[in-house]
């Protein structure tokens, strides 16, 4: 189950660079460059996206929201890559991106001026792909088991040794909550905006690569997340 933020903090001695199936983000993480090469994963992406905009049409708070949740995923990037990477520690237990994910509750904070802050991370945790579309209907997180084989078929076709983890990052609608809560109890329900993050990592390392991702790895990985975004740290 999630585990609530804390305010302690362990800074990571760096931030490794993660591959991204969809290249740098941007406002709905698809370049025409990048349509073109992963057509198959975009075209899956396209239609879950065009669905999360439908929803908020008609309400201008939704759609700024909305959209704004794709800026702020695309300025954290970085972050939410060691955090996932760290989170499931896929270099130790292999093959866990199979069975679960990193599952981050945020809050809408829209009088805050800068996009790298306007939302905040209130828990975070890992969760199974089972639990998940048990408690929502939402077409976005039923797609997620065949986004991965789409992702990881597309980069083995390239001979290219890769894995899919993904985090999904739910912040409740507006008036939704009232005030800001640490509990988890809340699931990914119709009224919240999704978003999902996908990392690519190499899957297979030798033995002095494993070390080197073992000594990085920051076991306090959700005060890291937690601190970095709140304080607005682009990396």
């Amino acid at each position: 189950m999630p585990v609530s933020r804390t305010t302690s903090f362990s800074e990571s001695s760096s931030i490794p660079t993660y591959g991204h199936p969809f290249g740098k983000l941007k406002r709905d993480d698809m370049s025409e460059e990048c349509q073109r090469e992963h057509w198959e994963l975009h075209k899956t992406q396209c239609k879950l996206t065009e669905k999360q905009r439908r929803s908020c049409e008609g309400d201008e708070i939704l759609t700024r929201m909305n959209n704004e949740l794709f800026k702020w995923t695309a300025k954290h990037h970085p972050t939410i890559s060691k955090t996932v990477i760290d989170a499931l520690e896929v270099h130790d237990r292999p093959r866990t991106e199979d069975d679960e994910l990193v599952l981050v509750f945020l809050s809408y904070e829209p009088r805050t001026p800068m996009i790298e802050k306007r939302f905040k991370v209130m828990s975070a945790g890992r969760a199974s792909f089972d639990s998940i579309l048990k408690l929502s209907t939402n077409p976005v997180l039923a797609e997620l088991p065949r986004q991965r084989r789409l992702m990881e078929a597309d980069h083995l076709r390239k001979n290219r040794n890769v894995g899919v983890a993904f985090c999904l990052l739910v912040c409740m609608m507006p008036g939704a909550r009232e005030g800001r809560s640490t509990s988890t109890s809340s699931s990914p329900s119709s009224s919240s905006l999704h978003r999902i993050v996908p990392i690519t990592f190499q899957k297979e390392l030798t033995p002095s690569e494993k070390e080197v991702f073992r000594r990085k790895r920051n076991p306090n990985w959700l005060s890291f997340l937690v601190d970095t975004t709140d304080k607005g740290i682009v990396f």
